[in-house]
């Protein structure tokens, strides 16, 4: 078997994974908004422009903010690793448990409830527990299994023009028909790209009061291409102007 991909199919979380204790008391909201550079905030003077970005403007005045700061990647699944290891990207490696065993998740797993909607990346530790959650049984895992083959199925047999309406299986490794509950702790693996809206309002739904310390984190495709939302939040269809990679 190819190592890398038993990677993905092993179950079991690393040995070397690093649970500690943090002391903060403050719970932290982690928002990645991907193919946002930071210039298109900008105004001529280097400050957030209050006129094409009021609700940014009125963050940074309240913030501390880095104007200088860029990513360490051109790519999605190299940058977001970087971002939650604080490591330089390798491509031998794949952003997963298996191999970035201590990351963001697993360093404050000890303290915080974790609400993880990760779309590219697989690094948060399965055996977190949520409260009032339970492990997916065998049978709900192997349907889930079947979902995800017919999706892979129907990309196959079908013509480019009926499946473009299908989930995308190019941007994550499970679950393309939607949400999911992976192991003990609230994950979502999504398509990354059709439903970029409703994760969205997802992520908002996960912003409640808890009596733990929580990490709420999302990594989303928004602004990415494809470019389909107007400034009112109207979408527009981009499908017959070329296909994007």
């Amino acid at each position: 078997m190819n190592s890398s991909i038993s990677k993905i199919l092993s179950t079991k979380n690393p040995e070397s994974t690093t649970v500690t204790k943090v002391s903060a008391t403050t719970p932290v909201i982690f928002l990645i908004l991907d193919e946002l550079p930071l210039i298109s905030l900008l105004n001529e003077n280097r400050e957030i422009d209050s006129v094409g970005f009021p609700n940014f403007s009125r963050l940074q005045k309240d913030s501390l903010w880095f104007r200088n700061a860029t990513t360490v990647a051109d790519g999605t699944p190299e940058a977001v690793t970087g971002i939650l290891t604080g490591r330089y990207p390798n491509q031998e490696r794949l952003p997963a448990l298996k191999d970035f065993p201590n990351n963001l998740f697993t360093l404050l797993a000890g303290s915080y409830e974790l609400r993880v909607l990760e779309n590219v990346t697989r690094l948060c530790p399965k055996r977190v527990n949520v409260a009032g959650e339970q492990k997916r049984p065998a049978t709900k895992r192997i349907q889930n299994l079947f979902l995800d083959l017919s999706v892979i199925y129907l990309h196959i047999i079908l013509p480019v023009e009926l499946a473009e309406g299908l989930p995308s299986i190019k941007h994550t490794w499970s679950n393309f028909w939607g949400d999911t509950n992976t192991g003990n702790v609230l994950v979502r693996f999504d398509d990354g790209y059709s439903s970029r809206m409703q994760q969205f309002k997802k992520f908002l739904e996960l912003l409640q009061p808890a009596k733990k310390l929580t990490l709420y984190f999302q990594h989303i495709f928004l602004p990415h291409v494809p470019w389909e939302y107007l400034p009112s939040g109207n979408r527009y269809d981009y499908r017959g102007y070329g296909r994007w990679a």
